[in-house]
């Protein structure tokens, strides 16, 4: 029951609470007014259908056409915290020669984590010529309390440029670009074989040769720090020779990447890698031997169907 004396108490709570509420929504960024954008640059909004949604109210996509040119310009207002005012990040737009090159749309915008971070990969079609369209990615990282950034150096690390393209959007192929990128950066001293990489929103998955060393590794990250683990240390004993192939098998809940390689006397051992719940990444031991025990595999289907049997 409510008494006079409470009263008071239950007051300043309340207000202690509204201020709080208030101190959150002021330290909070507000969302980027394109109209008032466009209107300060003179620009017109260029109408384009290709506009992908943005996944975060702090980054907001936007066409426009500037006064006195032709070819619309794509671009991204990124809000700052504690501030009204919005960053402008140009993707791409006409130089100051030419209408080109000049943006077709924004493809994708498909949010994942890498690094620990928030990340957006950013697909857009850029026309450099009257007869060539280029597929260009732009990454944003999050930042503690600065908001989301082009991250300058996975942009021009994880470009599919100087490749004739198609109109339709590839956002793997983003995602794929960057987990590539951050994992030959972790790793500078070792080589990775390109084609067994296997990457996701969630994660990926890479093989490592060390030619000085005469060492192969697999690697896993989902999200946060990479693990890297040689191939010996999985199947003891067995020497790496080459890189054969990759795959992955999902099984309840969990992801189960599986590597080839050839070793002497014509082995070709198998050498598995688990992520689990909450990104949980172990060398799987056990299994690896469970499957190279059980005989040679002619490839890696035969090796992926071997892992199927183990994790019945």
């Amino acid at each position: 029951m409510d008494s006079k004396k409470n009263r008071p108490w239950r007051t300043m709570f309340c207000i202690g609470t509204l201020l709080i509420h208030l101190a959150c929504a002021a330290a909070h960024a507000a969302s980027p007014d394109v109209a008032r954008f466009l209107a300060r640059r003179g620009a017109e909004d260029a109408g384009l259908r290709q506009l992908a949604a943005s996944p975060s109210a702090d980054v907001t996509p936007l066409s426009f056409i500037d006064k006195g040119r032709a070819t619309p310009t794509c671009g991204l207002l990124l809000a700052r915290p504690g501030s009204t005012a919005a960053e402008f990040v140009e993707l791409t737009g006409p130089d100051d020669t030419s209408e080109f090159p000049y943006c077709i749309g924004i493809l994708s915008m498909t949010p994942f984590k890498l690094g620990g971070r928030q990340t957006i990969a950013v697909e857009y079609l850029a026309r450099d010529t009257r007869d060539d369209l280029y597929r260009q990615f732009a990454y944003l990282r999050q930042e503690p309390a600065k908001g989301f950034a082009v991250d300058d150096g996975m942009a021009s690390g994880g470009e599919d440029g100087g490749v004739r393209v198609g109109a339709a959007a590839r956002p793997g192929l983003g995602i794929r670009n960057a987990r590539m990128d951050f994992l030959t950066k972790a790793y500078p001293r070792w080589t990775m074989r390109e084609r067994d990489f296997i990457a996701d929103e969630h994660g990926s998955f890479a093989i490592f040769e060390d030619g000085k060393a005469r060492e192969c590794h697999v690697v896993a990250e989902a999200g946060e720090a990479p693990l890297a683990i040689r191939l010996d240390d999985i199947v003891p004993g067995a020497r790496c020779t080459g890189v054969l192939a990759s795959t992955r098998l999902q099984k309840a809940g969990t992801t189960y990447y599986l590597a080839m390689f050839a070793s002497d006397g014509g082995r070709q051992p198998v050498a598995v890698m688990s992520v689990g719940a909450g990104g949980r990444i172990a060398a799987e031991k056990a299994l690896s031997d469970t499957i190279n025990r059980a005989g040679p595999r002619r490839d890696i289907v035969g090796a992926k169907a071997a892992l199927a049997d183990a994790l019945r």
